[in-house]
């Protein structure tokens, strides 16, 4: 009963994470986080895909709290778990790809984020994913990565390419939909569309009050 009472705890630990991230309260989720990748690692061993995902949370929340120097190595274990258990041509590899080179666009490393993003989509492509709502975020972090190059009309396709797919799945009222809709807005903001713009930035402020 210990184990299953162990269970239950990092289902209830892993729920207040991901309401928190929900909230934007990614400063208090990071000990839980900690906490959670050590339980998980106690009790699925640490060559399990449990624990690759708890690895890959972990690191997510470093990056978001500004700790650089911590995601890296985290995101590379994570990996190696996951291809160890021969997952990394399958749909559930693609999140670790996608988040590592969001990491490296964040930080600026451009060119190892670069050939990721064509690894994470020939996967989801040979899923028959490319309608997805991953291969939405997949293309919003290339889209990002054009962006942060100065390479706008290029991120422009991305971005409304990700708004597509997420008005098609009926995703209108998600986070991403607001950072994909406030993307895009910059963007034609910069490229001088200011109507465009303005619809497209008010309905992203609009979705984060929410």
């Amino acid at each position: 009963s210990s184990s299953w009472g162990s269970a239950q705890n990092l289902d209830i630990l892993n729920k207040q994470i991901n309401e928190m991230q929900k909230k934007g309260n990614n400063k208090n989720a990071l000990p839980l986080a900690v906490k959670v990748d050590d339980m998980t690692k106690n009790k699925f061993g640490e060559r399990s895909g449990q624990y690759a995902e708890s690895l890959l949370k972990l690191a997510n929340l470093y990056n978001k709290n500004g700790q650089n120097n911590k995601p890296e190595p985290l995101y590379l274990h994570a990996m190696e778990i996951m291809k160890a258990a021969n997952k990394d041509q399958q749909t559930e590899y693609t999140p670790y790809l996608i988040a590592l080179a969001a990491f490296y666009v964040d930080t600026r490393q451009f060119e190892k984020a670069e050939p990721l993003y064509p690894i994470a989509a020939n996967i989801l492509d040979r899923n028959r994913l490319s309608n997805s709502s991953l291969y939405a975020v997949l293309l919003s972090g290339r889209g990002n990565l054009l962006y942060q190059q100065g390479l706008y009309a290029d991120a422009e396709t991305m971005f409304s390419r990700a708004i597509e797919i997420e008005e098609h799945e009926h995703l209108e009222n998600t986070p991403d939909y607001a950072v994909f809709t406030g993307m895009l807005g910059d963007i034609y903001l910069r490229e001088g569309a200011f109507e465009k713009a303005e619809q497209l930035l008010v309905r992203s402020m609009t979705l984060r009050k929410k």
